[in-house]
């Protein structure tokens, strides 16, 4: 896709619900959850509900319960196996027909908050033509470089995720064709990160409205 096509498709096809939350739609009305912390206020019923990991911010399982059915596919780490209706390690890849998805690893260089021993996942998704990356939580741009998605969703809170500096980079590295800062201004200080980020990428980026 080009720029044109993915801003279009974002705009009637993707929600920013905060953090790092957000709803997908695709063209025949499928409805996909990522790391759904809160109920949105209009609540639609998940055919897909993609968890990076466990933290409060990402999984909460009231709103799990809230939003899934006997047929939602919920597809997270192998350390969440209980949750999952499809657990996924790293590297690996699942078609479900109407969507399929390859997860990466996600986690911090220094070894916490997000250890790397427990293999939790950034997802990449693809589409109706067309695929985003969501990154989790992680400050590691190595397992992503040279990706060339449609759209990179990257998480730029600092400290425990890429920082404004270091997701600029990260978003060279993995060269999607649009790129939107996640995971800021729910933590104290960063609700200009997104600003400050487009500000700074040179490439083409946008700064997502929350619902």
């Amino acid at each position: 896709m080009d720029k044109k096509q993915v801003l279009g498709l974002m705009n009637s096809q993707i929600e920013w619900l905060g953090q790092s939350a957000l709803r997908l739609t695709t063209k025949s009305g499928k409805v996909i959850y990522i790391d759904p912390f809160k109920l949105p206020q209009n609540p639609l019923h998940a055919d897909y509900i993609f968890l990076t990991h466990s933290h409060g911010d990402h999984y909460n399982p009231k709103v799990v319960r809230e939003l899934k059915t006997s047929k939602t596919k919920i597809i997270c780490p192998l350390n969440m196996s209980s949750v999952a209706t499809d657990p996924m390690d790293i590297g690996q890849e699942k078609d479900f027909g109407d969507l399929w998805v390859k997860a990466f690893h996600a986690y911090n260089q220094r070894g916490f908050p997000h250890a790397p021993g427990k293999r939790w996942l950034g997802f990449l998704i693809g589409f109706d033509q067309f695929t985003v990356y969501h990154a989790g939580d992680t400050d590691s741009p190595l397992e992503i470089a040279d990706m060339k998605p449609d759209l990179a969703l990257l998480p730029i809170s600092g400290f425990m995720t890429f920082g404004i500096k270091d997701g600029v980079e990260a978003a060279k590295r993995v060269g999607a064709v649009v790129t939107a800062p996640i995971h800021y201004g729910l933590i104290p200080g960063t609700s200009k990160n997104g600003e400050k980020f487009t500000a700074a990428y040179p490439g083409d980026s946008v700064v997502l409205t929350k619902v």
